[in-house]
């Protein structure tokens, strides 16, 4: 991202839609949930769900 923000800057705005695209997809592969963290979601979903089964 620092090499296409190099790029904006000394070439212009033509590469412009690369960064955005570039900080788009970075934010988004930061967002996607961590599959440990996935795990023990669906086992507390699991656990939440056996204990209202048991009433």
């Amino acid at each position: 991202m620092v090499y296409v923000a190099y790029l904006v800057e000394k070439y212009g705005d033509a590469h412009a839609p690369v960064l955005d695209r570039l900080e788009r997809e970075f934010e988004a592969a930061r967002l996607i949930e961590q599959p440990r963290d996935k795990a023990r979601r669906i086992l507390e979903q699991h656990a939440a769900q056996a204990r209202t089964d048991r009433r």
